[in-house]
């Protein structure tokens, strides 16, 4: 029940002619005194190798790096595959570890990483961050974008020119055609970009890759403490025993 019967010749002939030729595995180098292993498949020959050449083959590590596209070729029930999936899955979820490995190496390719807003998202610049100190001087161009990017908070660059020297682009004529800002409104706004473009470039203002621009607060310097305070402050009840925190602790 199980034979079939063709007599199609054009399938005779293939089939004889994939009988002509067999592909077989014959293992290199095979010990002395034994004759050549030969194999049919390469999964036989991946099982042999396995059980026989397994300390030749496979080597304990404690880390492994390998491409993330060779994941799909591993077989389902494989135990590695089945931990990169869970872990990816985990950092899906919470990426904590994908996080602190992108800013180690952000930090070392000397880009600047710091926190903002009560949320603490983590910013990315090519240009470290400097903030004012107060009483410092700066031209008057300057003080008055500053001034300006203060009370504006999240002003975009593009939007820039209009909210703050008023340059607005002209609208088309009759014919279609756009009319020319004036050489004064020219000047003016390469003014502003050329400060706009130092304050970036030195730190003052962040601009962020959406295009809102920021300008921090001077930085408020802490009062000295007098020596009374100091006095007070050392010798308070609350202060702890010499040796309280224990070794190595910080207060």
């Amino acid at each position: 029940r199980k034979v079939e019967t063709v007599r199609d010749e054009a399938v005779s002939k293939q089939w004889l002619e994939s009988m002509t030729k067999v592909t077989r595995y014959t293992l290199k180098n095979p010990p002395e005194g034994q004759l050549p292993v030969v194999f049919e498949s390469p999964e036989s020959a991946r099982h042999y190798l396995t059980v026989h050449h397994r300390a030749a083959l496979v080597q304990s590590v404690s880390h492994l790096r390998f491409p993330g596209s060779l994941i799909a070729t591993l077989p389902e029930n494989s135990f590695i595959r089945q931990a990169v999936v869970d872990y990816r899955d985990r950092q899906l979820h919470f990426p904590l570890d994908t996080a602190n490995h992108l800013r180690g190496r952000l930090r070392r390719a000397q880009f600047c990483i710091y926190k903002r807003g009560s949320k603490g998202a983590t910013l990315v610049c090519g240009t470290k961050r400097k903030l004012r100190i107060p009483g410092q001087a700066f031209n008057d161009s300057i003080n008055g974008l500053i001034t300006f990017l203060e009370k504006n908070e999240g002003c975009k660059n593009e939007h820039l020119l209009t909210q703050y020297l008023g340059i607005h682009e002209p609208a088309p004529g009759a014919d279609g055609v756009k009319a020319e800002i004036s050489d004064a409104d020219k000047a003016r706004a390469a003014d502003c970009l050329r400060d706009l473009h130092w304050l970036v470039a030195e730190g003052y203002v962040v601009q962020f890759s959406d295009g809102r621009l920021l300008c921090p607060p001077p930085l408020v310097q802490n009062a000295p403490r007098s020596a009374d305070q100091e006095v007070v402050e050392d010798q308070g009840d609350e202060a702890p025993a010499e040796g309280e925190f224990g070794e190595g602790s910080e207060g």
